[in-house]
C-alpha cells in the first residue's frame, strides 16, 4: 500500500514510472509548503504561485534528489 511507504521509496517509484507515487509524495508536502509561504509573503495571492513553482522544479529534477538525513 503507497500511504506506508516512506518519502524515499515514494520518489523512487515515481522514478520508475510510478504517477500514483508522486502524487502522494506532493500531497504529503502541500500543506507544509502552504504554510511556509503564507508565512513568507505578504501577498497572499502569490502563494499558489509559489507553491506550483516549486513542485514544478522538484518534478523536473526529481532525479537529481539524493538520499540524505532527512527528505
Amino acid at each position: 500500500m503507497l500511504s506506508r511507504m516512506d518519502d524515499w521509496q515514494l520518489l523512487e517509484a515515481w522514478r520508475g514510472g510510478d504517477g500514483a507515487s508522486g502524487e502522494l509524495l506532493v500531497g504529503r508536502y502541500m500543506g507544509l509548503l502552504t504554510r511556509f509561504f503564507r508565512n513568507k509573503v505578504s501577498n497572499p495571492e502569490d502563494v499558489g504561485d509559489l507553491i506550483s513553482d516549486t513542485m514544478l522544479a522538484c518534478t523536473r529534477n526529481k532525479e537529481n534528489v539524493r538520499e540524505a538525513v532527512a527528505f
